[in-house]
């Protein structure tokens, strides 16, 4: 039974293919294990992932659980969803699967996302590219009639990279996310606050330093390093008169105060 716990709590499947479910028969049948163990316990298993989707739903608003390090406690989750979404194909095409159709109302009573969210992500950043395309800036409304799904996208965008700059990890952002979206002109913070807020910290940094070169990759502060880089690809754009950019003429005042470098040789 301690064997069979330890088995769960990395989320071991106990049921399998038609082939490897008979040969589990056998080997069970040899060493005259109770063929309903395995089932008992992967229902209870589910159960309790499910319970921890619940309240994974009530702190995050949503049911889209990242895939993160192991080393966090809610991993098992993230993996355990990537499951049910495999099973899920199968239990669409109609082949045997573990997952039964009570267990997909569910999962849909509070809002599973069945796709991989990172195919949806990339699904809605092409949008936006179209968007930007047609517009010529990247400003999308967050009530945008055309596509209403897209006007929520961004402004979830904006959410998440709030919680990225924090260091959250419940965010869905990562740099090379953020550096597509700055890449088409996405504006991270339409009300100012956030620019304001790391430009406070760059100043702080020059007075502690004595200069404004900030590395891209900063460890007492890697969100600065971020942010320093996409002023710099945001001046080039305004340069060009790029209407997606978001810098403007009193930012650009106020960096150059500091004594901030447009361009580097390189960034480490």
């Amino acid at each position: 039974k301690n064997r069979v716990k330890r088995l769960n709590k990395v989320d071991f499947e106990w049921d399998c293919s038609p082939q490897d479910r008979s040969q589990t028969k056998r080997y069970k049948s040899s060493r005259g294990i109770n063929s309903s163990t395995g089932k008992s316990w992967n229902h209870e298993l589910w159960e309790q992932r499910y319970k921890e989707l619940l309240c994974f739903v009530k702190d995050n608003g949503h049911a889209r659980v990242p895939k993160i390090s192991r080393k966090s406690t809610s991993s098992a989750l993230g993996n355990w969803a990537d499951r049910q979404r495999r099973n899920f194909k199968k239990f669409q095409n109609g082949t045997s699967c573990v997952l039964t159709e009570n267990q997909v109302q569910l999962l849909n009573k509070v809002g599973f996302v069945w796709a991989c969210p990172v195919k949806l992500w990339d699904k809605s950043y092409e949008e936006l590219v179209i968007f930007s395309k047609e517009n010529g800036h990247a400003r999308v409304p967050w009530k945008f009639p055309p596509n209403l799904s897209l006007g929520n996208w961004v402004r979830k965008q904006r959410v998440s990279y709030k919680l990225f700059l924090k260091g959250d990890s419940s965010s869905t952002l990562t740099e090379h996310r953020i550096h597509l979206l700055t890449k088409v002109g996405f504006e991270w913070d339409c009300f100012g606050q956030t620019w304001t807020k790391f430009y406070d910290e760059l100043v702080s940094f020059v007075t502690e330093s004595g200069h404004a070169l900030v590395p891209s990759k900063f460890p007492p502060n890697p969100r600065l390093g971020v942010w320093v880089s996409t002023q710099r690809r945001n001046y080039k754009k305004f340069l060009k008169g790029d209407p997606s950019s978001s810098m403007t003429e009193d930012r650009i005042q106020l960096l150059k105060k500091i004594g901030f470098k447009w361009a580097i040789t390189s960034e480490c």
